[in-house]
């Protein structure tokens, strides 16, 4: 959420003055290179090929970044890994996602569901590291661009640092994170069906927030039911199947939940998905949402002892 421009005035009438740390703060675009000497800005995938390490680099020069979401354009499918170095190589996801269920375009950009903050101001400089694996078996041209914001606090007065900093905290409230099938689902036979299920990470709740589909070959319609795991509680009435345009979007127009829903730890959803189509298909499933890593939130999930009202959760950045 972008800063207010105006500061309220302390009484009725008063003067309505600029936020000074909007002097500070900028939208910016942050891109993936290879480090090559021409155009370092695509990365080149051969048929079914993996790329090496691919890395987006933030500059301690310039002040921490709060990133908003991906864009990209490639000559095809592929799937992502992404790794954060500076967080104990922090993975995004629980394994390689389809690139094409967590990114858009410049018109319908893909928001991330939790932003991401990279902060360098006790790490020097920071970059995240990707990982890309070609899906189409021909030769894949893939360009990405991460978007959000920097605050160029180190260039601030120590006025503008310290409010800054009053603003921002220092303590990770939530992790973006995305959950994908545990097995990939790979040539599903036509009117066939198949098992699966989507497990949270071991150590924090995970808060589904989107939903994403991508197929190959592209478009092929299918139907699921989902439900929690050893319980009654499914996502349809009556357990009654749900069409692929009823339940999922793709990165460019995300399918919003109208209500999170939070997962314990080690818990998992179940779902079992019929290929409608008239081919043997690949599906690329992944939740979007975060999890709720911080000592300053409890989980609940696991014990209420000590519950004694209405429980808040610190709002994310």
């Amino acid at each position: 959420m972008s800063f207010k421009t105006f500061l309220r005035p302390s009484a009725p009438g008063g003067v309505m003055t600029l936020d000074p740390i909007k002097k500070y703060t900028a939208p910016r675009w942050f891109k993936a290179t290879t480090g090559a000497v021409i155009t370092p800005y695509i990365i080149a995938l051969g048929a079914l090929g993996i790329s090496g390490p691919v890395s987006v680099e933030f500059d301690a020069a310039a002040g921490d970044s709060e990133l908003f979401g991906l864009v990209a354009n490639a000559t095809a499918a592929f799937d992502i890994r992404i790794v954060d170095p500076g967080r104990t190589n922090y993975e995004w996801s629980n394994r390689v996602i389809n690139g094409n269920t967590i990114m858009g375009t410049s018109q319908l950009p893909y928001y991330l569901p939790e932003t991401y903050f990279m902060d360098v101001a006790n790490g020097g400089k920071r970059q995240l590291t990707l990982y890309l694996t070609d899906l189409s078996g021909a030769p894949n041209n893939v360009r990405i661009s991460f978007f959000g914001r920097t605050f160029f606090n180190r260039q601030a007065p120590a006025a503008i640092k310290k409010e800054y900093r009053k603003r921002i905290g220092d303590k990770e409230r939530s992790r973006l994170h995305f959950l994908t099938s545990d097995q990939p689902i790979t040539a599903l036979g036509a009117g066939a069906t198949v098992r699966g299920r989507f497990l949270v990470p071991s150590d924090w709740p995970f808060e589904m927030a989107k939903l994403t589909v991508d197929t190959l070959p592209a478009a092929t319609p299918f139907e699921m039911e989902m439900w929690e795991n050893g319980t009654s509680k499914r996502f349809s009435n009556m357990g009654l199947r749900l069409h692929s345009t009823e339940m999922w979007g793709s990165g460019q127009l995300p399918f919003i939940l109208p209500e999170t829903k939070v997962l314990a730890r080690n818990d998992f959803l179940e779902f079992d998905i019929w290929n409608l189509g008239a081919n043997p298909t690949n599906f690329y499933l992944t939740i979007g949402g975060r999890l709720l890593r911080s000592e300053n939130v409890r989980d609940l999930m696991d014990n209420y002892e000590g519950y004694t009202g209405e429980s808040r959760l610190l709002e994310s950045r």
